[in-house]
């Protein structure tokens, strides 16, 4: 008889989505709350939750119902320009990227767009890089590089690394995926 495991860990990755999925699905809310604080009061079982930040208040009304009151909280900041460098460099095994390279990439994924006091929006080099947006274009970047290639250059970057194609065929294939095929479920999709 196998024996019974010592703990357990559940983790809820986009924890927003309980209040964002059903907005107006309040008791089953409070139901799904009561549930898991139920669940969450055995010593036992220890529950990890992700999401962002600015849906931490309006889990308030649900803290009182877990164990913890969700107190224990570990901010995870936003991905630096410098940290974006490393994380683009560091996994590149069998190629070498110039700093030419990734000082373009990591501009173009820092790029945002600022209104200006007419109203106008002008773009600018940001603080902060998306991670998502990062790998999706690293990946593209990638596997769309000849495989002789070992040197990640500016060139390489214009050519297979352009954030608004690469995060827009990223869109494109994945709802493409999702739909299977199917052009009016997909056409509902993106509607």
């Amino acid at each position: 008889r196998p024996s019974a495991p010592e703990g357990v860990l559940i983790i809820f990755d986009q924890f927003e989505e309980v209040l964002t999925a059903e907005p107006l699905a309040l008791a089953a809310r409070r139901e799904f709350f009561a549930q898991l604080g139920e669940l969450l009061a055995n010593p036992m079982v220890w529950a990890l939750f992700s999401l962002r930040e600015d849906y931490l208040a309006p889990l308030d009304p649900y803290a009182q119902a877990v164990p913890t009151h969700l107190k224990n909280r570990y901010r995870m900041d936003l991905l630096t320009r410098e940290a974006a460098r490393e994380a683009i460099v560091r996994p590149a095994v069998g190629r070498v990227w110039t700093d030419a390279a990734v000082d373009r990439l990591v501009g173009d994924l820092a790029r945002v767009k600022v209104q200006q006091m007419d109203g106008a929006f002008a773009e600018e080099t940001g603080v902060y890089v998306e991670p998502m947006q990062l790998q999706v274009v690293c990946r593209g970047l990638w596997e769309r590089m000849p495989a002789d290639d070992l040197s990640v250059d500016p060139e390489d970057v214009a050519a297979f690394g352009d954030v608004t194609l690469a995060l827009g065929r990223y869109y494109a294939d994945e709802v493409g995926r999702i739909a299977g095929g199917d052009e009016r479920e997909e056409r509902g999709l993106r509607e």
